[in-house]
Formats: C-alpha cells, structure tokens, sequence
C-alpha cells in the first residue's frame, strides 16, 4: 500500500478514520491540512478513502465511461431565473454559528443554488422517497427556504436534526467550520453517486472516474 499523499511506502494508517495511510508524519500533517481534517468523521467507518475513492486510480487519465452531470448544463446554472432579496438570516440555537456559516455560504454559491430551487434532485432522490438521510434534499430545503420565502430569519432545525448523520457532530458544542464543510460536501456528493444509474461499471478505475463527474465534484472538487 502507497502513502495517499505522496505514494511512498506506508508506516502508520490515520489512527482516527483508519482509512488512509501515510509513510511519515509530515505527510500525515500536510494531508491533514489539505482537506483530510474535512472528510476524516465522515469516511471513519465507510470504508472510504477519500472524498473521491482512490482505488484503482491508474496512471494514465482514463475518460470516465458515464458522465453524471454534463458540463454543458453548468453555464446556464451561472444565473438565476428570477430575482431574489436579501436571503433569510439564521438563528444560533447554542454555538451553532459555524453551521450557520458553512449554511450561508452554500446558499450564495450561484450555480449550486440555482440547481437546488430547480427540485430535479429530490423529485427522484431514493433516498427522499423513503425518507431517509439525504444532505442535498436538506440543502434543498434550506436554499428553498432562505431565498425564497421571506423570512427574516428562520431555523436550520431539519438539518440540526440531522448532524448525527452528517458526522460527529452536536447541537450545543462549537466545532470547525472547514471541518463541517468538507462532511456536508462528502454527504451530498456521496447522496449524488447513491442516485446514479444501478448499472454503473464495476472496474474501480471507471467508478472513480465517474465520481468526478457529479455536480458536487464539479463546483467544489478538483485536482
């Protein structure tokens, strides 16, 4: 097994999600820094890697054989079709302000708004029609919420509810706000690849590659 970070042989594994491994402590502490601080509770358990799986990554760039959001669609979401006010503000229930801000930040992010006020994700979301967990059904409703209605300000209780589900996180304690970002990214991509077509490839190389191609990873991820 190589060192996630740069590919050497590994020593020690992340003694906190034990998902990926690492050949020194300076490797460790980069990778932590770099985003891994982010996904670490979020992947503790899954048994995924990273916020794009690692397994079965080649060293040539193969073309993913499915594309889950075409770049296309991406422009006409650089726009809104109508116009909006001032968004609703949100009430602190108790050192919540770093979700509160990781929530406003998402909500002025254009294109990944203009997405959600469309519905398309939760009108066929398996998740949604079970009522299960799903963090962009959530986002949905918030952005829903917060630009659309009017309210001065209003409660994320729904998404407060839920923070078990989106990593080791309570109501009442102050956490990081990078750290819950990275988790409410990986929820919400993860949620996007849960709904893909059931007859995705089984090569892990084209899993991969397919990853990158949710909406997700194409306004936030990157290489």
């Amino acid at each position: 097994m190589a060192c996630v970070l740069c590919g050497s042989p590994v020593k020690f594994e992340c003694n906190k999600c034990q998902q990926v491994s690492y050949c020194s402590e300076k490797c460790a502490k980069d990778h932590w820094f770099a985003g891994h601080r982010g996904q670490c509770r979020s992947v503790a358990g899954s048994g995924r890697r990273a916020f794009i799986s690692s397994e079965g990554i080649a060293d040539d760039f193969q073309e993913p054989s499915t594309v889950l959001f075409p770049d296309d669609y991406i422009p006409d979401m650089l726009t809104f079709n109508e116009s909006f006010g001032v968004g609703t503000g949100l009430k602190n229930h108790g050192n919540t302000c770093y979700i509160n801000a990781v929530l406003q930040s998402l909500t002025y992010i254009q294109p990944f708004a203009s997405y959600l006020l469309t519905k398309v994700h939760s009108e066929s979301c398996v998740y949604n029609a079970t009522a299960q967990f799903c963090m962009l059904c959530l986002m949905e409703e918030h952005i829903t919420m917060a630009l659309t209605e009017g309210w001065a300000i209003n409660s994320p209780r729904n998404i407060l509810l839920k923070l078990s589900n989106i990593g080791d996180y309570q109501v009442g304690y102050q956490d990081d706000a990078h750290a819950f970002y990275n988790s409410v990214l990986v929820k919400m991509h993860d949620a996007l690849f849960q709904n893909a077509p059931a007859t995705l490839p089984d090569d892990p190389t084209d899993r991969s590659r397919i990853e990158e191609t949710t909406l997700i990873y194409k306004l936030f991820g990157g290489y």
